[in-house]
This record gives structure tokens, sequence and C-alpha cells, in this order.
């Protein structure tokens, strides 16, 4: 038989004992005696809890526990417990930091129990997957559990669509060869995940394009959409180029004269984000290309863009040609670092005061910039040096 929906909380006065909320469900129950059976609950298979603590349930209140168990627990006995954000205290319970909790995306803390949820990821781990309502394989935006301190965010890599491309951005950083430290900021309790205050403001011009994929046997009339993907971000983080007609080998875009200015609050988790659309018959947009980067590993000049599929997988030859300009807001003298070698460096007056402004100089080697000064011969001999 199951027991649940015990009128009081219990807490094992030994440790042969279950300790259990109200509403807790305890299966494969043995009646020992009138005063004592023992059962199974969060993991622990077979210990004692005091008869007169909770009632049987019916078959009907059986199944449906049993419904809501697997929904919640979707591992069963391997997932050690559920842990209800909203109402622990995170610096009076210890964690092991050996054990994963799990999520499900619909059932994370909401936006008011973040600082609590930033606490729990600092002395535990967490993994979020997608509900099981998401029959098609979509997925849900891994941004705000991600600023929120998660470990793991699992998505449907079998779509190809704009979170696992944000997903696949995130890895760049260390050349997509393991773990991603979480940012330095995250780790204080002065951590906002929705700043108000913008950081860092990038002027972008789209220059031109080349071999850019096609779509059966017609001539694609291409445009491109820059977008910025982060925190506090709306539709005044994107901008598009205009439509270029009947030519997708080497379109180049005259207009507009002016750079297109996107802000930034928090460069540590935001992305870049170029996709290149075609425009069809009936003016509706037909996805040809993409490529996504962190902010963190930007720098200024003109660069060569290496486009993508939508599984973010090399398109040869395809690319796009852009001059961006990365820069601090206001007066702040504040710069980002991927290693405490680099700020030893800054502080150590290592570097000269006439180097180039950066947002992030890591180990990647491929941030290349040409080496002529005159704009004309840069863009006349670009060689597809990485943008990133």
């Amino acid at each position: 038989s199951e027991l649940g929906e015990g009128p009081v909380w219990y807490r094992a006065s030994r440790p042969d004992e279950h300790s259990f909320s109200k509403g807790a469900v305890i299966h494969n129950v043995t009646k020992e005696n009138d005063s004592w059976w023992k059962g199974d609950y969060g993991g622990r298979l077979q210990l004692y809890f005091p008869a007169n603590y909770v009632e049987e349930i019916s078959s009907n209140a059986q199944q449906e526990g049993k419904e809501t168990e697997t929904e919640d627990n979707p591992l069963g006995e391997l997932c050690k417990g559920i842990v209800d954000i909203s109402k622990c205290n995170i610096y009076n319970q210890s964690y092991n930091y050996k054990e994963v909790r799990s999520f499900v995306e619909n059932k994370t803390p909401g936006k008011c129990h973040t600082t609590q949820f930033l606490q729990y990821n600092r002395k535990a781990l967490s993994r979020v997957y997608p509900k099981g309502q998401r029959v098609e394989s979509s997925n849900y935006d891994p941004q705000p559990l991600w600023a929120a301190g998660c470990h793991m965010v699992a998505l449907n890599f079998q779509t190809a669509d704009k979170y696992t491309q944000l997903n696949s951005a995130l890895f760049k950083l260390n050349g997509c060869t393991g773990y991603v430290l979480q940012p330095e900021l995250m780790r204080f309790d002065t951590y906002n995940p929705n700043p108000e205050k913008k950081k860092v403001k990038m002027k972008i011009i789209v220059i031109a394009a080349r071999h850019l994929p096609k779509l059966g046997r017609s001539i694609v009339s291409p445009f491109v959409e820059v977008e910025v993907c982060g925190p506090r971000t709306n539709e005044d983080s994107k901008f598009k180029t205009a439509v270029f007609r009947e030519n997708g080998l080497n379109p180049a875009w005259r207009s507009p004269a002016e750079a297109a200015v996107l802000e930034v609050s928090v460069p540590e988790l935001t992305f870049l984000r170029f996709m290149v659309n075609e425009e069809d018959m009936f003016s509706d947009p037909n996805f040809l290309a993409q490529a996504t980067f962190p902010v963190k590993g930007i720098r200024t000049g003109y660069r060569s863009v290496p486009l993508t599929n939508g599984y973010s997988e090399s398109l040869e030859l395809a690319s796009l040609l852009i001059y961006i300009n990365v820069e601090q807001v206001g007066e702040t003298q504040e710069e980002l670092y991927s290693s405490s070698g680099q700020l030893q460096k800054k502080t150590g007056g290592m570097m000269s005061s006439g180097s180039e402004p950066f947002l992030y100089d890591g180990p990647s080697p491929r941030l290349t910039r040409q080496s002529s000064t005159n704009d004309k011969q840069r863009v006349k001999k670009i060689n597809n040096s990485k943008f990133y």
C-alpha cells in the first residue's frame, strides 16, 4: 500500500526513521505493528515512520500521486529528493556538491525567488530540462537560467533554433573544449541579473557578404538581421539591413551610412547574433545562415564573420564583412578579464597605454585584425580572417 497526506510535519529522531512533510507519499509500506510502519520515501528504503502521522490513501489517489511524483521526480529512486527553493534556508542547510538537483523548466523558482536560487546554485549543482509537453522538440530560452546560476541547462539538440545556437555560442569562449566557468560577478551578493545600467555600446555596420547558400535553384535576395540576446534586451536591441535583390554571391550594402548602435547591460551573459535571411516573392523571410558570438569575446575592427547553418556547422566560404566598434559606456574605466593573469598584466603596467580597447583578450588567437592602415585596402585584402 501507499501512504500520504499526513496531518503534520514529522522529523526523525533516529537514523532509521523517515522525516517527511504534510502531503508526502510513502511507498511499499510494511506494517510492522500498530505504532510503527516501514516504507520507501525520498530515495531511502524501508525506514520506520509513526503510523499515527499518516493515513492510507485510496487507489485513485495512489494513481494520481504516482503521476505527480513521476512528473516531479522523473529520475525515480536515483533522485535523492526535490528541493523547494522558495521554502528552504540556503544558509542553514548543508548541500552536497556531488548531488545534482533536477528541475523541469516550468517548475524552476520564479522571479520573486531569483536571489534564493542564486544562493542555492553557489552551493549545489542544478540541472534544468525541457518539459514533457514539448512533443515537437521545441526549446525554452536558456538565458534566464544561465543568469540564475544553473549549471546544466538541457535542450533538445535535434532542433536547430535560436536557443541551441546560443548554447553553442556559450562554449566558443573556450574553443568548445569543455565546461565554461560562471562569470566572476555571479559569485557575489551584489550581482543583479537584470541591471538597468548599460555597460557596453557596440556600433555595427554590415558592409557585404559572400557565397551565401541558396534555397533550391533560385537566386537569393538576402538581408541581415543583427540582434543582441541577453538580460534586459528589447526591440531596440536589433536591426536589419535592406534587402539586396538577386545576389547571393557578393552582395554589398551601401546604406545606412551611419552605424547601428546596440547597448549591453551584462556583457558576460550577452550574445551578438547575425542571421542572414532571404526575402521570397511574398516578402516572407527564409533562413539562410547565422553566426552567434559571446559579447565578451568581440573586439573592435573590420571583421570577417564566418557563417554557419542552423546547427552551428560551418558553411564553406560563406561570410559577412562588417565593421564593429566596442566601447565602454560612460566614464568608467572597468574592463572585463578572462583570467587573473590578464588583471595582473593590467595592474602591473605591462599593457601599453596606447593599446587597442577590448572586451576580451582570452586564449583565442583567432581574433585577428587586418594590419593595413588604409580602409580601402582593408576591404580589398580581406581574407576571411576569423571574426571570433
